[in-house]
């Protein structure tokens, strides 16, 4: 058996970049046969991809894992090949939270769940890091999903070098509240931002919040940011590092003091065990897969009560006994996602497709397959119908705007 990946875009250091290559890692000491077909890469890891419109040689007893993480382009590739395929679900962010922010990006997302539902009748099966993604391929109608957590080496991440001078810069006796993760609507940093103003106003002035992670995905949302940290003069106590190396990401894990989030929608969210392994205490809003995977290793925030949150934070703060007890339960919590145990799910899946792949009846056109093609290209119009819709809609603004009729 070979397994062959598809991803439309790796990205060095992203979430879904560092699962396929742990993927592929993985099945190197396991003596498997394994290539990474890619359309867009980084250079950091090009040397490790095949292009995605190379020539694809594939067998009857080979395994496609298609990474899917919004609307793919080379699904239709891979609709009429006779083999095993595999489903491995990174989640997509309701369109819903770009609609007012990004056109582009509400295409993609809406697009994305849209070719979902397609997709059950091309994969014998589907993966992913959560509970919660996993319930949502069962509602798109995914009969089998299995469970995949990322995997966080927390004896890599805590070796890893770090830029010294951010430590010695921001380790001042300031509170350093963090978040990590890319500046989109869907992250709520507004709600983040008034979290920080009553904490710092109430409980502690000597503190400050540092959101690291990419600014520029949605440049409106960023502006709307800037204009609430202007409004509120916290100009001084805000930082937005805009997306960092690795170096420089763990170096704000070692000066932060509390990780806080209150995004509105996620399918795993690996800066929450990030922040357990360099132990530092969490406070999350309750959405998505965030009680699944921070466990009992943090607190978990049900309403967005901010002046409630604030003192949450202080009381967190305050109790040396608690921070300990807390860092206990975040070390057996972390155990879920170790490298050993990657292996072994990971090991379980393909046996159970290595299995299931012995009664399989292969039929290269089969009607099923078709009607999926047939479908995914529908989507296709559907996303030209529905982007005509939004330029006619922001025409019409603009003539209204400037009396242009």
């Amino acid at each position: 058996m070979k397994v062959l990946q598809f991803v439309d875009g790796l990205k060095y250091g992203d979430a879904t970049g560092n699962f396929v290559i742990a993927i592929s890692q993985i099945l190197d000491a396991l003596g498997i046969e394994n290539i990474i077909f890619t359309s867009v890469t980084d250079k950091e890891i090009k040397q490790a991809t095949i292009r995605m419109d190379s020539h694809i040689t594939i067998n009857n007893e080979d395994l496609i894992i298609s990474h899917y993480t919004g609307f793919s382009r080379s699904i239709n590739r891979l609709i009429f090949k006779d083999t095993s395929k595999l489903l491995l679900y990174h989640n997509i962010t309701p369109a819903k939270f770009f609609k007012n922010w990004s056109y582009r990006s509400y295409l993609y997302c809406k697009a994305g769940r849209s070719q979902l539902e397609v997709l059950p009748n091309i994969f014998d099966m589907a993966v992913s890091e959560s509970t919660y993604n996993c319930d949502e391929l069962k509602k798109a109608g995914f009969s089998k999903c299995f469970l995949l957590p990322i995997v966080v080496d927390k004896d890599s991440l805590l070796k890893h070098s770090y830029d010294t001078s951010i430590v010695k810069k921001y380790s001042d006796g300031f509170i350093n509240m963090v978040f990590v993760g890319r500046v989109v609507p869907n992250k709520k940093i507004e709600d983040l931002i008034s979290v920080f103003e009553s904490y710092q106003r109430t409980f502690n002035q000597h503190s400050r919040l540092i959101v690291v992670g990419a600014t520029n995905e949605v440049p409106a949302y960023y502006d709307y940011l800037l204009n609430i940290v202007q409004q509120k003069a916290l100009g001084d106590s805000i930082l937005f590092t805009g997306k960092v190396s690795t170096e420089t990401l763990f170096a704000w894990y070692r000066c932060a003091n509390i990780f806080v989030t209150m995004s509105e929608h996620e399918g795993f969210c690996i800066p929450l065990v990030e922040s357990m392994v360099f132990k530092i205490p969490v406070v999350a809003y309750s959405t998505g897969a965030v009680p699944e995977i921070l466990g009992d290793g943090g607190v978990l925030i049900n309403h967005k009560d901010t002046p409630a949150i604030a003192k949450a934070i202080n009381d967190i703060m305050s109790d040396k006994q608690y921070l300990s007890n807390l860092r206990i339960r975040q070390e057996k919590n972390i155990e879920r996602f170790s490298h050993d145990k990657f292996k072994e799910n990971l090991q379980s899946i393909l046996k159970i497709v290595e299995e299931n792949s012995k009664g399989r009846v292969h039929k290269k056109y089969s009607l099923k397959r078709i009607k999926a093609y047939i479908l995914l290209n529908m989507v296709g119009v559907n996303i030209v119908i529905t982007l005509f819709s939004l330029i006619k809609k922001s025409a019409s603004l603009v003539k209204r705007k400037y009396h242009l009729f």
